[in-house]
C-alpha cells in the first residue's frame, strides 16, 4: 500500500486532487459501508438530477422539439438518470 492506504498502482495527481482520495479509504473498510454511505448521502439522486437537468437543457435549447437528434440526446440523458436510480435501488 502507498500513502494514505492508496494502492501504489493508483498514485499521483488523481489521488492527491481527485475524488479517488475520498473513495479508496471507504473501499478499504469494505464495500457495504461504502455503498451505504453513498446511499445515505443520496449521491444517486444528485447525479441523476444533473442528468435530468441536462436532458431538460437539451430540449429547451432545441430549435425544433421534434428534431430526432435532440430528442435522442435528451432521451439518452434521461435514461442514464433512470439507470443510476435503478442501480442504487438494487445495491
Amino acid at each position: 500500500m502507498g500513502r494514505g492506504g492508496v494502492p501504489e498502482q493508483i498514485d499521483g495527481d488523481l489521488v492527491d486532487d481527485g475524488p479517488v482520495c475520498v473513495v479508496l479509504p471507504g473501499i478499504d473498510r469494505g464495500v457495504a459501508p461504502f455503498v451505504e454511505a453513498l446511499k445515505a448521502a443520496r449521491i444517486d439522486e444528485a447525479f441523476a438530477g444533473v442528468l435530468d437537468a441536462a436532458a431538460d437543457a437539451v430540449m429547451t435549447a432545441a430549435e425544433d422539439p421534434y428534431d430526432f437528434d435532440d430528442r435522442l440526446h435528451a432521451d439518452n440523458l434521461g435514461g442514464a438518470a433512470s439507470d443510476i436510480r435503478r442501480a442504487f435501488h438494487w445495491l
